[in-house]
């Protein structure tokens, strides 16, 4: 079932507008960052295509490693798309390394503001 999925033209073509869209998000995002003053409006809506393209991306992923079944590393060793496999999922993985790296960025600004917080009472 899963196989017939990820061979679909509405799944391909999903893919296809997920990767699109985060091109032109990637431009904005260029373009906005070489400006003097970076618009926030901006900076978030690419935070959030970039967030929703990951999880696409993500659930790509798996859903192609399901459809393998018992055969997952034919996911990355598959002759006609292993190559495009195997970039699709260092992307993922690059994907979830930057989020964690922002996510630990905030979470130190957040630490100080508590820090400072309890300084205050």
């Amino acid at each position: 079932m899963w196989l017939y999925v990820t061979n679909t033209v509405w799944f391909e073509t999903f893919i296809l507008i997920n990767i699109v869209l985060i091109g032109a998000a990637t431009g904005l995002d260029l373009d906005n960052n070489g400006r003097p003053e970076p618009l926030d409006s901006v900076n978030a809506l690419v935070s959030e295509v970039s967030a929703f393209t990951t999880a696409v991306f993500t659930v790509e992923c798996v859903v192609k490693l399901v459809a393998e079944g018992h055969y997952p590393m034919r996911y990355f060793t598959d002759p006609e798309n292993g190559h495009f496999n195997k970039l699709d999922f260092a992307i993922v993985v690059g994907s979830f390394a930057f989020m964690v790296r922002e996510m630990r960025a905030n979470e130190g600004a957040l630490a100080s503001l508590e820090c400072f917080h309890w300084q205050l009472e």
